[in-house]
Parts: structure tokens; C-alpha cells; sequence
């Protein structure tokens, strides 16, 4: 997600196809949200159609975090660790999670107190954004995942992909080996995977076509939505309560990496030759990690969807699926319109400038410090 802004000098031409698969996730995630946190399907008869087709779109919503991250590791893997990405990632979180707390006290939507005050501060260590903290975690790890990149074979990058998710991920939903992978769908080793699975796609391209990918997705979200509602339906005939129902839903099960993983390919073949969809594409694209921010910042989270907007209201309604698009549309482009004025204000401001300023004497001391901790010589000494 924070990868989108590529330098200017980079030799790669950007792929128009996949700047659309980021925007489309990003409405897909707010679209998730609306149902989930709008808390639309505990507000529909489990027995209902209304409930079955949320079921099944919500079931299509869930490609959205992997395909976020997939989508860093395609483009990461090709650059190198750059210490500015960190401090602009944590100034635009920090930004938005104690502007906007600050901005809720004032119009009286929440009641001012110290302890959330310094969580809004804090925006990675209290968990306020899991996605940020985990993606921030995988970060910092990716000169290493990109140095054993580019060290493997392709049989080497396949042999790893395939016992990583053997192990971590395809024992959890067979057998709910979970206390022995210890891995749940917020964790950044999953984000890790991710990362690398993007990495093979972007070195090795697809063998299959795009309507293969689109197929297989396609029956993999079926069966997640079969599942859910049809074991929703037998645990709560048994327990009195729906259990087990969203296993196939979690980012990190079998069917949303590989439902996942094919809407990737699909979208990493496409070619989008019209000029009004590139153009649009390419204004959304750097505000989608803002439109994140903002509407799930915690405090504002409530307030739009529990006193706002409740999407609940809208469950019985003949017309409650486009209503749902309809809101997702109306927070996206809010959201993207803030993230527009906010990136306008840094920039008269020079504070993209003084995070560069800032990160490179940063990385002078951290080489500095690492050099003489370890007694390492300089690049180039020695040889």
C-alpha cells in the first residue's frame, strides 16, 4: 500500500493494471467494512436471501488485504531499503490519528481523556491500524526477504512458497493446528509470505490465462460462502450460536491467499487502454493509504458506522446491496478528497523535504552505530 509513489528515475515502467487492482481493493476494503463493522449480517435472518448474497459478496471482499500486500511485494522486491518510506509512513499515520481524535473531541463526538490522547500518538504500538503496524513490521524486513530473492532459483522460490504454505497456512484450516504455527491473518510473517509469493510472480511470469484466474477465484469465494452459511446454519441449530463459520474468510486461509494470489495474476496481465481509466487510476492511486487512515481511524470508526451511517438500518431493504455500494463509494471519495488536501498541505510545507532531510542523518548514525557494534570496515574497504 505504501509502496505506490515510485521514483521518478525507475526504469520499470509502472503497470497501469495493478495502480486499478490497488484502488479497486481499497473500495472493496471499505466496502468489507461497511458489512462488518455496520454489523449487516447480524442484523439479517440467517435463513434469508438478503443474508446469502451478502454472504457471497462479502466472501469476494475478502482477496482485499492479500492483495494489498502482494501488491508491495511486487513492486518492493525491486528496490532497495529506504529508511525515508519509514518516517513518511509514521508521520502520515501519526498525522491522521491524532488530527482526526483531536478533531472528534471538538465537535463533542467523544469525550477528551489523556490515555486516548496518547494512544492517537502512538498509532503502531497500540494497534490502532493492525494493517499498518504488520506492513510496517515487513518493512523493515525487506532488505533481507529481497537479498534471499534474488539469491534463489526459481525451484528454489517454489520449494519455499510451498512448504511455507503447507506448514503455516493449509494446516491451520485442515487440521486447526494453530497453537503449532502460532500465525493468525494480522501476523507480518504472513505479510512476509505475501511479500515473497509477489516477489515469484514478478520474476517469473504467468503460465495460465486471465480467465483461468478469474474461474478459480471465482469457485474458491463460493466455497467460502458456502461454508460460512452453511455451517452458520448447523452450529447454531447445535450450539445456539454460528461457530467456525468465517474460517475460509480469514486472510490468512487457503482459499483467500489463493482467490488472492489469482485476482493478482488476473489483474498483473491486463491491459487498461483507456485514457479516462488510466487517468483516474492514476489520481486515486496515491490516496488510497489515506482513504485507509481515515475511515478506520479507531474513534472515527464508531462514529461512521455505528451512529453515522449504520448500514444495519438498511438490512431488510429490498435494495440493501447497492445501498452498500453506495456508502462504500460515498467514505472512499471523502476519504481520498481529505488525503488529497492533507498530501497539498505537506507538500506548500515542505515536509516531504524534511522527513528526507531527517531519514538521511538517520541512516548516517545507523550505519555509523552498526559499523562499530559488529566492527564492520566500509562499503568498499578491503577489496
Amino acid at each position: 500500500m505504501f509502496d505506490q509513489q515510485i521514483e521518478k528515475n525507475h526504469v520499470v515502467e509502472r503497470n497501469v493494471s495493478l495502480d486499478a487492482l490497488r484502488v479497486f481493493c481499497m473500495f472493496l476494503i471499505v466496502l468489507g467494512h461497511a458489512i462488518v463493522h455496520g454489523q449487516v449480517l447480524e442484523s439479517l435472518s440467517q435463513r434469508s436471501m438478503q443474508f446469502y448474497l451478502v454472504s457471497i459478496i462479502r466472501a469476494f471482499l475478502s482477496v482485499h488485504v492479500d492483495c494489498f500486500v502482494m501488491l508491495s511485494g511486487y513492486f518492493l522486491c525491486m528496490h532497495t531499503f529506504r529508511l525515508k518510506k519509514v518516517f513518511s509512513l509514521w508521520i502520515q499515520a501519526f498525522f491522521w490519528s491524532l488530527l482526526l481524535y483531536l478533531l472528534l473531541c471538538a465537535c463533542g463526538v467523544v469525550a477528551f481523556q489523556w490515555g486516548a490522547l496518547l494512544k492517537a500518538c502512538l498509532p503502531f504500538t497500540q494497534r490502532r491500524y493492525w494493517f499498518v503496524t504488520s506492513y510496517f513490521l515487513m518493512y523493515l524486513l525487506m532488505p533481507f526477504l529481497n537479498a534471499a530473492i534474488r539469491t534463489m532459483s526459481q525451484r528454489q522460490h517454489a520449494a519455499f512458497l510451498t512448504a511455507f504454505f503447507a506448514v503455516y497456512i493449509a494446516l491451520q484450516n485442515v487440521v486447526f493446528w494453530i497453537k503449532f504455527t502460532s500465525m493468525d491473518e494480522t501476523d507480518p510473517l504472513l505479510f512476509a509470505f505475501l511479500y515473497v509469493l509477489a516477489a515469484y510472480f514478478r520474476r517469473y511470469p504467468p503460465k495460465r490465462t486471465r480467465k483461468n484466474y478469474i474461474s478459480i477465484m471465482t469457485l474458491l469465494c463460493l466455497f467460502a460462502a458456502a461454508w460460512k452459511i452453511v455451517v452458520s446454519e448447523l452450529t447454531s441449530r447445535i450450539t445456539g450460536r454460528a461457530m467456525g463459520a468465517d474460517v475460509f474468510l480469514a486472510n490468512n486461509s487457503i482459499t483467500m491467499i489463493l482467490a488472492a494470489a489469482c485476482l493478482f495474476r488476473f489483474f498483473e496481465g491486463l491491459q487498461i487502454s483507456n485514457r479516462h481509466v488510466q487517468k483516474i487510476t492514476v489520481l486515486l492511486t496515491p490516496l488510497t493509504f489515506g482513504v485507509y487512515l481515515i475511515h478506520e481511524q479507531p474513534e472515527v470508526r464508531k462514529f461512521l458506522w455505528w451512529q453515522l451511517l449504520r448500514p444495519d438500518r438498511f438490512a431488510k431493504s429490498p435494495l440493501l446491496v447497492g445501498i452498500l455500494i453506495g456508502i462504500a463509494a460515498a467514505v472512499f471519495l471523502t476519504c481520498a478528497i481529505l488525503e488529497f488536501f492533507r498530501q497539498k498541505a505537506f507538500n506548500t510545507l515542505y515536509v516531504e523535504k524534511i522527513i528526507s532531510a531527517i531519514s538521511n542523518k538517520a541512516e548516517s548514525c545507523s550505519a555509523w552505530l552498526t559499523r562499530n557494534a559488529f566492527r564492520l570496515k566500509k562499503d568498499g574497504e578491503g577489496q
